[in-house]
């Protein structure tokens, strides 16, 4: 369903600043260990009474009973947090998503929605590892891919934003076939491989997200990657063509139209309402087979080709030295055939 890009170019590893050692925390709940559907572990124990607002969740802090350091916060929203952590026991890198619940919600109807994400596979979805229930908090496990947030991401040209992103709304569309949904609410889940892939990074499908907001989720994401300015929400975004002239007017209409709601849509600016339109306005304007760029963040800004181009910078060397390789068989061949 998804289709691999052609760009290898390499890209840096994300730097992770060194912090001063901070608290530990080690809540006093056992780790989950209670298998579920689809070989995932979730925890059917209840969870310790401890107040979430009595320890926060901040980078070098041990959490789950000290099976995951906090590396880095990836963004979040009001009730979500977004975190690259470290698993101490099987010692890997893995993305949390970390979901306050309550009221009318609880972790296990969270998990549930969530299993649709965990049965697919492919370049759009991170694969989802693990889910338990932790003071209150449900907590997904996803696998952590090296990637770069949407805002740090240059892309060379807009069809290659376009192309980036067609995986990922190819799966959400397919999600809505099924009746879930993706929850592509906020754009800090969504992250950027080395391949040039845009992909949901953080797993984890909260009680208010649906199939609208999946696709004005889609058309915030692919805002931020013709602009790189960062758009949460409904009101409507500013047009990528007039901020950047290279953008066809066609894709410009698709980041507006999928974002505002029906009551905010200009004047005889059509809404892009499901995830089949947005993939159909995908599709108009970044032909089949188009290579996405691969992100890369040292590229001149004044250069479009150091990122739109796919061609490795060896390749010549390699070619060169390949032509002498053969030259020279011939010539021993040659002088064999004298003697």
């Amino acid at each position: 369903m998804q289709t691999k890009t052609g760009s290898t170019a390499a890209t840096p590893k994300a730097e992770v600043v060194p912090r001063a050692p901070l608290p530990t925390v080690v809540p006093t709940v056992p780790p989950p260990g209670t298998p579920t559907r689809g070989g995932l572990v979730r925890s059917t124990r209840p969870s310790a009474a401890v107040p979430p607002s009595t320890w926060a969740l901040v980078p070098g802090s041990l959490f789950a009973n000290g099976r995951y350091r906090l590396l880095e916060r990836c963004g979040g929203t009001a009730d979500t947090a977004f975190w690259r952590a470290h698993d101490t026991v099987l010692v890997r890198d893995v993305a949390l998503t970390v979901i306050d619940v309550g009221g009318d919600d609880s972790a296990d109807a969270l998990f549930d929605r969530t299993m649709w994400l965990c049965r697919t596979r492919g370049d759009a979805v991170a694969v989802v590892l693990d889910m338990f229930e932790r003071d209150g908090r449900a907590v997904v496990v996803a696998q952590w891919k090296q990637s770069h947030a949407l805002g740090l991401v240059r892309v060379g040209r807009p069809t290659s934003a376009a192309a980036a992103l067609d995986p990922l709304a190819r799966t959400v569309a397919d999600a809505h076939r099924d009746g879930a949904v993706v929850a592509v609410d906020h754009p800090n889940r969504v992250r950027v491989g080395s391949d040039g892939v845009a992909f949901l990074a953080f797993p984890g499908v909260p009680a208010t997200a649906t199939a609208r907001g999946d696709v004005r989720g889609l058309g915030n994401a692919l805002s931020e990657l013709l602009t790189g300015i960062h758009h949460v929400g409904d009101a409507r975004p500013l047009s990528p063509a007039a901020l950047r002239p290279d953008v066809p007017e066609a894709l410009s209409a698709l980041v507006v139209g999928s974002v505002v709601s029906d009551a905010a849509a200009p004047v005889g600016q059509p809404v892009v309402g499901t995830a089949e339109q947005f993939v159909a306005g995908l599709a108009a304007v970044s032909p089949a087979g188009s290579p996405a760029d691969a992100p890369s963040d040292a590229a001149d800004p004044d250069d479009e080709d150091s990122a739109s181009t796919s061609w490795p910078t060896w390749a010549p060397i390699v070619a060169g030295g390949a032509l002498i390789a053969v030259l020279a068989t011939i010539g021993w061949f040659v002088g064999v055939s004298l003697v």
